[in-house]
């Protein structure tokens, strides 16, 4: 386990290259010890067959993975659908190799550093949340919490594709879905909100998500977040 302090965080990416711009122009005047990028990485509105989008997004991603040793990097449901071949919502055919190919190079390039889930200090990171459910329905009550991301980082779609899953879940819109374990932090995307929004323990920060004719759906803010006292502050948009 990682014992440190501020992390900055990058929310859902969907196809907007320049939010790692925006990111490297934060980095410059803060101070982190860790990056960690929550996932989803590809598909957005109307965009399946901008085949060149896509291609730049893997571009943009990798320059900034390799300027950024200290970046922990997570799975989306969308990055992953690829790889697993499932479709949902979004999902482009006409981009299908594409995505699989570089997703194999950012893979290659990161090695441990992508993961389903991250533990830093008292914080989990993942797209979407690990739920209490998820662990009860998977494991027995003795395993231990390292145990427990460690066999989930390396599950597959049986698992995974799941709406309990860590890529899968909504404990903001679902009172079922109680995030495991009580007595940590979780930073989370995957649900689009407005601004950073706090509830509890959970912290949901895709705010660069957009409507499907392209606007804006949220503020477009980073957050920093202490990972040891969970105090978190909002960057001003840029």
């Amino acid at each position: 386990m990682i014992i440190i302090s501020r992390v900055f965080v990058i929310p859902d990416v969907h196809l907007k290259p320049w939010i790692f711009d925006r990111a490297e122009e934060h980095l410059k005047k803060e101070n982190v010890e860790f990056i960690v990028f929550l996932g989803d990485l590809v598909d957005d509105w109307d965009q399946q067959s901008n085949i060149e989008l896509y291609n730049e997004t893997f571009d943009r991603a990798l320059k900034f993975i390799n300027d950024h040793e200290n970046i922990r990097w997570c799975y989306g449901n969308h990055d992953v659908s690829y790889l697993w071949n499932r479709i949902e919502s979004g999902f482009s055919w006409y981009a299908q190799e594409t995505v699989v190919r570089r997703m194999r190079e950012l893979q290659d390039l990161l090695g441990k550093r992508i993961a389903f889930i991250h533990r830093i200090g008292n914080t989990l990171f993942s797209h979407a949340g690990l739920m209490e459910s998820f662990v009860k329905n998977i494991f027995s009550k003795h395993t231990s919490l390292n145990d427990i991301i460690s066999d989930i980082n390396s599950m597959g779609s049986m698992y995974m594709w799941d709406d309990n899953s860590p890529i899968w879940a909504r404990p903001q819109q679902d009172e079922y879905h109680v995030p495991y374990p009580k007595s940590l932090y979780q930073v989370v995307g995957h649900t689009p909100v407005v601004c950073p929004l706090l509830q509890g323990n959970l912290l949901t920060v895709d705010n660069f998500s957009s409507y499907p004719d392209g606007k804006p759906l949220g503020s477009r803010k980073f957050v920093i977040v202490d990972t040891l006292t969970f105090e978190y502050v909002e960057l001003p948009a840029n």
